[in-house]
């Protein structure tokens, strides 16, 4: 288990790595990219000898869970989340954040087990923009337990009052990053946030795009084009919205 840049947490503890496309937000997917890097595999893999490794942490930690994959991907056994489960129920000390893409197949899965799911659990589900917002963010809010939504890489506008104002603990919120970085207006920031203020809702605004002010800061030396920049955890309308749910966990 590593130390960990990943909004919110501590640590990265990954018992499963590799995903495949679902949707439109995968198309410039950072985790594959590194595997690209690195010549990693990237099919769906299971990784038992890594499930005990939150045990090992002897202070309290916040730690991502499969940022390298994606839990409930369908070529991951029921039994293998089961067992991952298991051992964020036995380490209470920890407080657990579970993406996904896969928000039925989440929901399914705790719906089956029954009862609240323990409080130091964050089950979230990244969505990019209103199609997929009104298709996953249902499924998340059948789950009785502290529920997300990470609204990155961002690619359309989302308008959270069109889901019947849904009860979300948490928002994050990003733009993508990356030489193909697609369109991101600040609108949308400024609308999220606005909509997480009306409903009482933790919000974080993770990166925005930088502004491009001169010719010089477009194209390089060698008469390339650069990549699109972004800023880490920037100011909105003058203030910066770094606000995390760990302390009014219910």
């Amino acid at each position: 288990m590593n130390r960990s840049n990943i909004t919110g947490a501590t640590h990265a503890w990954n018992p499963v790595t590799g995903c495949s496309p679902v949707s439109e937000g995968c198309a410039n997917c950072w985790s594959a990219a590194l595997h690209r890097r690195w010549r990693w595999d990237f099919t769906p893999t299971e990784h038992p000898e890594r499930l005990d490794q939150p045990l090992r942490l002897r202070k309290p930690a916040v730690i991502a869970v499969a940022c390298l994959g994606d839990l409930f991907h369908e070529r991951i056994r029921d039994d293998f989340i089961l067992a991952a489960f298991a051992f964020m129920v036995r380490c209470p000390q920890h407080i657990f954040v579970v993406p996904t893409k896969r928000a039925k197949r989440m929901a399914d899965m705790l719906e089956a087990m029954g009862g609240p799911s323990p409080a130091n659990v964050w089950w979230m589900v990244s969505v990019e923009d209103q199609e997929r917002a009104e298709e996953r963010v249902p499924e998340l809010l059948r789950i009785r337990g502290c529920t997300g939504v990470s609204l990155e890489p961002q690619i359309g506008p989302v308008d959270f009052n069109a889901l019947d104002r849904p009860r979300i603990g948490w928002v994050i919120q990003g733009c993508e990053s990356g030489p193909r970085r697609r369109p991101f207006d600040i609108g949308w920031a400024q609308s999220v946030r606005d909509q997480c203020a009306a409903a009482g809702c933790t919000y974080y605004l993770k990166q925005m795009p930088a502004e491009m002010r001169t010719t010089s800061d477009i194209w390089s030396s060698n008469g390339r084009r650069k990549a699109p920049s972004v800023i880490e955890k920037p100011a909105l309308d003058g203030r910066q919205h770094l606000d995390l749910p760990w302390e009014v966990r219910s």
